[in-house]
C-alpha cells in the first residue's frame, strides 16, 4: 500500500455496521451506508518494509497480513503493458527476479457497461515462479527503482492488448472534454443507433409475449423471441468502444492511493489524428 499519503480503506458489511480499520499504527473507524458500503481514510504512515496486518472488524473480522508500505504504481496501456515477462525470452532475467519486497497485481479483463464497484485478480510476491505473470515493462521498472532506493514497489496492471484509448476514459470526461468530440459523437451515434433499434423491436416483443401467453394456454409450443439489439458498450461486443475499461478495470481503482501510473497505450491508435501530437 501506498506509504506517505492519506489511505483509503473501503469494503461493504451490513447497512448501519460500524467497521474498524488498523494498520500499523494508524486505525479509523465508520459505519456501512444503507447500501453496506463503507470508506475510511488512515493517517500517513512512512514505508515499511517490515510486513504489517491490515485488520478489518465489526461483527467478524478480516486480517490480511504480509502487506508493506512503498509506492504503488497502476500500469496501464495496451499490449506493450499487458506482455507478461514470461513472453521475453528473457530466462536469466526471470531466474534471477528474487525481490519480495516487489508486488504485482493482474486486474482480470472487465469490459463493462457502467462503473463496477470492485475488480478481480490476486497479488503476487516477485519471485522466478511468479514474475513470468508480470507485466515486463512494470517489472523492469520497478526492478530498477526498487534497486535505486529499497522502497517496496507495488504494481496494478490494468491493461488489455489491442484496445483503444477511448475505451479507457470515463463516459463523462470522454463526452465533455474539448478535441474528444469525434470519439463523443461516435459514442452518442451508437447510443442512438441502439435507442432506434430498441424503438423498432419493443412492438415485436410484445407480441410475442402475447402470441407466447396465448400458446401456453392453448398448450402450443411457445415461438422463440426475437433477437434483442446488443447495447454497443457492452462485454459481450467484440471490438466495444468507448468507457467500458475506463468502467471495469479503472473507475474500481480509483478511491486507492497511487505514487502515479505508466502508460503504455502502443499502436491501436497511431493512425487517428485526434490521438497523435504533433
Amino acid at each position: 500500500l501506498q506509504r506517505d499519503k492519506p489511505l483509503p480503506v473501503w469494503g461493504t458489511a451490513a447497512p448501519g455496521e460500524v467497521v474498524d480499520v488498523r494498520l500499523g499504527r494508524e486505525k479509523a473507524s465508520s459505519p456501512a451506508d444503507e447500501n453496506g458500503r463503507w470508506q475510511v481514510t488512515l493517517a500517513p504512515q512512512p514505508v515499511s518494509t517490515t510486513p504489517l496486518t491490515l485488520t478489518v472488524s465489526g461483527q467478524n473480522e478480516i486480517a490480511r497480513a504480509d502487506i508493506l508500505l512503498g509506492d504503488v504504481w497502476l500500469c496501464g496501456g495496451q499490449s506493450n503493458m499487458d506482455l507478461a515477462l514470461g513472453a521475453c525470452q528473457v530466462p536469466e532475467d526471470i531466474a534471477a527476479a528474487s525481490y519480495p519486497l516487489i508486488r504485482h497485481f493482474r486486474v482480470d479483463y472487465n469490459f463493462a457497461i457502467a462503473p463496477a464497484a470492485d475488480v478481480r485478480g490476486a497479488w503476487a510476491v516477485c519471485a522466478p515462479g511468479t514474475a513470468p505473470g508480470f507485466s515486463a515493462v512494470g517489472y523492469y521498472f520497478a526492478r530498477k527503482v526498487f534497486m535505486e532506493t529499497g522502497v517496496p514497489i507495488g504494481l496494478l496492471s490494468s491493461s488489455v492488448g489491442g484496445t483503444n484509448i477511448e475505451l479507457w476514459i470515463s463516459q463523462a470526461t470522454l463526452l465533455k472534454t474539448h478535441g474528444l468530440d469525434a470519439y463523443a459523437g461516435q459514442m452518442r451515434a451508437s447510443l442512438a443507433s441502439y435507442q432506434e433499434q430498441l424503438a423498432k423491436i419493443l412492438p415485436v416483443a410484445r407480441e410475442w409475449v402475447d402470441s407466447g401467453t396465448s400458446a401456453v394456454k392453448n398448450g402450443k409450443p411457445v415461438p422463440l423471441p426475437p433477437a434483442w439489439p446488443e447495447f454497443p458498450f457492452s462485454d459481450k461486443v467484440m471490438r466495444p468502444r468507448c468507457v467500458t475499461l475506463h468502467n471495469g478495470m479503472i473507475a474500481p481503482l480509483a478511491p486507492l492511493a497511487l505514487r502515479g501510473a505508466l502508460w503504455y497505450q502502443g499502436e491501436n491508435n497511431a493512425d487517428d489524428a485526434l490521438y497523435v501530437t504533433k
